[in-house]
Order: C-alpha cells, then sequence, then structure tokens
C-alpha cells in the first residue's frame, strides 16, 4: 500500500539572511551549490543512512540523516538552494516503511526508485553492501570509503556547533583552544574547534536564563543518545574533569546517553551538571536552550560516500545534502 507522508520541516539557514522570495527556475540554479555532479540516472539507488530514524521528529529532525531524508520527503512543493533562491520541488512518495528499510516511488519516469537502508552494525558494512549513497560523519568510515576506487567523498559544509550548556569548562580566552584540544583526536568525526559566527554569540541567550536550580544537580554530563560526537564529547569533558584540565577539577563526574526526547524534557529541567548538544551554526536557539553559560565546543559537518558514475550532490538551503541526478 503507497503511503503518502505529509511532513512539515524546519529549513535552518546557514547564512544570517533570509532566503530570497523570489522563485527561479530550476536551471537557474546557483553552480555552487552542486558539489558533484552525476554521471547517469539509475534505476534504483541504494542509500545508507548511518544514524537512527524516528518519523515523530519529521518537524525537527534530531540528526543528519533525519534532516536529509525528511527533506527529501517534504511535503513542501518548493525547493531553496543553498543561496536562497527557489525552484519547484516534488516530494518523493513513500512505497513502504519498514524496520531499517525505507522504499520511495520514482516521481515520474524519469527518476530512480530510492531504498533507504536504515543504521545499525558497522557502516563499512553498508559500503561492502554496494550502497550508492552513504551519508555519515564516522572519519573510519570515509577513510575506509576513500581507499575505494569505486567511491569517492564530498564534504557537506560546517552547519551544527556542539555546545556545552552548563559551568564553563575553561576561562574564556580559553575557549577556542579547548575546542581545538577536542578536535585533535578526541572526537571520531570531521570536527573543528568552533569559529565564527558563534563563537563569538554563544552569549545571546544570556538575558533569557531559566530560574535558578533548587534542586540537587546531579553529576553526570548529559548527551542525545545517536550522536556519536556528541557522545565522545561528554566522555572526554568527564576525563578532562577528572585530571583538573575542565572545570577546575570536578571529581566523580559521569557521561550518560538518553534518547532525544528524554533528552530534550531533561534539558529543561537543569538537573543536571551539564549538557552536551549541537545546534546550526547560524543561529542560536534561545527557547531550546536557557542557560547561564553555553561554551561552543566544536563545529560539525557529515560528508557523503558516493559510487562513482551515480547521483549527483547538491546543498540545499540549511546545508542539508540532496540528490540530484539530472
Amino acid at each position: 500500500m503507497r503511503l503518502s507522508l505529509r511532513l512539515l520541516l524546519t529549513l535552518l539557514p546557514i547564512a544570517a539572511c533570509a532566503p530570497s522570495s523570489a522563485p527561479v527556475p530550476s536551471a537557474a540554479l546557483s553552480s555552487t551549490c552542486r558539489l558533484l555532479e552525476p554521471s547517469t540516472t539509475p534505476d534504483t539507488v541504494y542509500v545508507g543512512l548511518t544514524q537512527p530514524i524516528d518519523s515523530t521528529n519529521a518537524a525537527n529532525p534530531t540528526n543528519d540523516a533525519e534532516r536529509f531524508l525528511f527533506s527529501a520527503l517534504s511535503d513542501s512543493t518548493e525547493y531553496v538552494d543553498c543561496n536562497g533562491r527557489r525552484s519547484d520541488a516534488v516530494p518523493f512518495v513513500v512505497d513502504s516503511w519498514l524496520p531499517g528499510r525505507i522504499v520511495t516511488a520514482s516521481r515520474n519516469e524519469q527518476d530512480p526508485v530510492i531504498v533507504y537502508w536504515i543504521g545499525g552494525g558497522d557502516p563499512r558494512d553498508l559500503i561492502d553492501r554496494n550502497a550508492d549513497v552513504l551519508l555519515t560523519e564516522d572519519v573510519s568510515v570515509l577513510e575506509y570509503a576513500a581507499s575505494r576506487e569505486v567511491f569517492e567523498v564530498v564534504s557537506l559544509p560546517w552547519t551544527r556547533t556542539y555546545i556545552f550548556a552548563g559551568p564553563p569548562p575553561v576561562g574564556p580566552d580559553d575557549v577556542r583552544a579547548f575546542g581545538e584540544r577536542l578536535a585533535d583526536g578526541a572526537v571520531r568525526g570531521a570536527v573543528r574547534a568552533a569559529e565564527l559566527p558563534f563563537l563569538l554569540e554563544h552569549r545571546a541567550c544570556a538575558n533569557e536564563v531559566a530560574p535558578a536550580v533548587a534542586d540537587p544537580v546531579r553529576p553526570q554530563i548529559v548527551y542525545p543518545n545517536g550522536q556519536n560526537i556528541a557522545r565522545d564529547l561528554a566522555e572526554r569533558l568527564v576525563a578532562l574533569a577528572g585530571t583538573g584540565d575542565a572545570f577546575g577539577g570536578e571529581a566523580g563526574l559521569r557521561a550518560i546517553g538518553l534518547d532525544p526526547e528524554v533528552f530534550a524534557d531533561t534539558l529543561m529541567t537543569r538537573r543536571d551538571f551539564g549538557y552536551v548538544l549541537d545546534l546550526p551554526r547560524s543561529r542560536l536557539d534561545c527557547r531550546r536552550v536557557s542557560f547561564e553559560s553555553l561554551t561552543p565546543l566544536v563545529d560539525a559537518r557529515a560528508s557523503v560516500v558516493v559510487r562513482r558514475g551515480g547521483v549527483g550532490i547538491e546543498v540545499a538551503w540549511g546545508g542539508t545534502a540532496r540528490l540530484v541526478w539530472r
């Protein structure tokens, strides 16, 4: 039975300005948004997603895989490219949605059927399983793919900044150096020390701080499950606290992962020592994070592994990858 998903997708900008309101034809889209040109139009495209997918997160995706999938399944009839230019778009229709596998029908006689394989196990197994496209942030997986001549790796823009919400781990003058230390081998992902604009704007929520928490604070740093970078950062912060290199030496901390919906609720309570989460680099959402101190740690980006001679890759508004084949 064919299912038509009506999804509301919140597009997050990668620049400070809003997208242009004047639609432009597809042929006029900026070539700078096209990271990889397609050479053929296959009958079927197999896409590997290494992060969990929850259909209830359609309106507010929690990871790169959800942003990638839900943007393709969006009910919108407009497509906004990386420069904010608009064109007509036709959303995909889901033929089947099963655990670990989503199949979309061809939108017309020219477009391929797309089969999404959803995470679980070693992502390199998806490459060996002959996936045509693989979205991942795991450096070891990218190195594995790059070692095989049939694949090429396309890096996406730096769109997310991981922050620590809680007591500052270091002084304000040492934030940049601390981020470089975290990015240098402590995190299994494509990361760098946090840069502009977030580096100078991380105190933007200072005037919207929630009332102080009266209950005792639990000695743990919490992160959302399914985000490997957040987990690695939380574990590293705990380790540095134990050696006296962060938080002035805070013994007894532990890193705890929670399911995304539980994490969101827990974040609002502010009952824990601190939280690691990611936010769009372009803006700070004070409605989501209201703390006396927000410390930018690292910027992150995903990459796309593509089988040579297959689909092309384009960057949509917000830095999300989009598959193209003509």
